[in-house]
Formats: C-alpha cells, structure tokens, sequence
C-alpha cells in the first residue's frame, strides 16, 4: 500500500468513516480497498456553500476561521475542492486574473504527518504574486511558515489532458 500505510491502518480509516454516519445523512457507494464496498457521506451542497463562504469571510476579514472538515468531512476531496471553485469564481468575478496553480503537500513526510495519501491542488491569482526582489507587509500573514518550494513557469498552458513528460520537455 502507499507510503507504507498498511491494509489494517486504511481498514481502520474506513472503520472511523462508518462510525461517523447518521442514518439521515444521504449515503453514497464507494469502491473501497480490495473491491469491497464502502459507504461514504455524500455532502449537501449547501455545505459545500456554507464552507466556501466561511472561507471567504474569514479571508475578507484577514482572520483565521474554524475548519470547515466538520461541514464537508476529511476525506471527500470533490466536496472540498468545490468549495475552492465557488472562492475562485468568487475572485474571477471581482477583477483577479489566475496566474498558476500550486500543488501542496508533496513530501511524502508531510502527507504522513497531516494523514493524507495524495498532494492537493491550489489556484494562484495576480494579488497573490510577488515579484522578485518584491517584499510584503508581514501584517497581512496570519500564521507565517516558511515552506521551500520549486516553481516552474511554463511557456505556455498544459491545456485539459494530463501532460506526459514528452510534453513538458517540449
């Protein structure tokens, strides 16, 4: 299994899902570990809503919020990566431009460390690019850490289709 994280440890992630539901939750299948079949909640949009726009006012204000895993849950991805669409949207409309994309959680150590299996993905705007030699206030940080990253900037757009290395060689 992936990142040495063994049947029983992802069996006993599942476990914890189950004992999470409530019989009124809408529930959805799921092809889980080794074909068996298991239950997932499946998130009201209205969560989906409640979340992207709890982020969105704690971002308008400059504070942090309370986690939204409580709305969307930890382990429904598509939830949460639409609450970070209606946020983008939300940006789009008010005169920001994307300028790249981040993919976060890389390091195996780090994935390992926060429970998760997979990296996540990020929408960069215009307001958010420093140039270099560029500075910014400190004050407008709200829980500073210094991570080191690799950036890329690409000639052009990778486009819809997953790129093969042919591609990004070109």
């Amino acid at each position: 299994s992936r990142h040495g994280t063994s049947d029983n440890q992802q069996a006993h992630r599942f476990q914890r899902l189950l004992r999470g539901l409530h019989p009124q939750e809408s529930l959805r299948p799921f092809a889980g570990l080794t074909g068996l079949l298991v239950i997932c909640k499946m998130i009201n949009p209205s969560q989906i809503q409640e979340a992207a726009d709890r982020l969105w006012e704690a971002d308008s204000r400059g504070e942090v919020c309370n986690p939204v895993r409580e709305l969307i849950g930890t382990d429904d991805l598509e939830a949460a990566y639409k609450a970070q669409a209606i946020n983008t949207k939300r940006k789009l409309d008010r005169g920001e431009a994307i300028v790249g994309y981040k993919v976060g959680l890389t390091s195996e150590a780090i994935q390992i460390q926060l429970g998760v299996d997979q990296p996540d993905f990020g929408v960069l705007t215009d307001i958010t690019r420093i140039p270099n030699g560029g500075s910014m206030e400190a004050s407008i940080i709200l829980q500073p850490k210094i991570e080191t990253e690799i950036a890329f900037v690409l000639d052009r757009d990778l486009g819809d289709r997953r790129p093969v290395m042919e591609t990004l060689l070109d």
